[in-house]
């Protein structure tokens, strides 16, 4: 059953402020606190690194640069791998993930096409801004 249109914008504007407000917080509570977890787990510092972009020696196509997490200091091989995987693992489950659940939604018919074109076109800035890597703003 599909909702109508404005109880679907409605429902949609609220998912979307919630996953702004999750966004919001986790950069500004969250990250630090799961970065020193982590490194306190792998002995090594973990922190904000922006990361240059790297040329395929296959082909010709380079990757643009982009902030993430690392390893700092002389942390091994597996602990900037770790470090890494961890990173991949907030991405995905917590800046990809409520995107996820709300395609999941909005493909089971539940949510009006026009909400969810709009929703779609207002998750892309909220994702760049907040978890691409690639629009970040000076921190440790």
């Amino acid at each position: 059953m599909r909702l109508p249109l404005v109880p679907s914008a409605i429902l949609t504007v609220v998912y979307l402020v919630g996953y702004l407000t999750l966004s919001i917080v986790y950069h500004r509570r969250w990250d630090a606190r799961l970065r020193a977890a982590l490194g306190r787990r792998l002995g090594a510092p973990v922190g904000w690194e922006y990361h240059d972009r790297w040329h395929d020696p296959l082909s010709d196509a380079t990757s643009a640069g982009y902030h993430g997490w690392a390893a700092q200091g002389d942390a091994s091989l597996r602990q900037r791998f770790l470090v890494n995987i961890a990173h991949l693992a907030v991405l995905v489950l917590v800046g990809v993930g409520p995107i996820a659940v709300y395609l999941l939604i909005a493909f089971a018919g539940l949510i009006h096409p026009l909400a969810l074109w709009a929703a779609l076109f207002l998750f892309i800035p909220i994702f760049a801004l907040f978890w691409a890597g690639r629009y970040r703003w000076n921190r440790t």
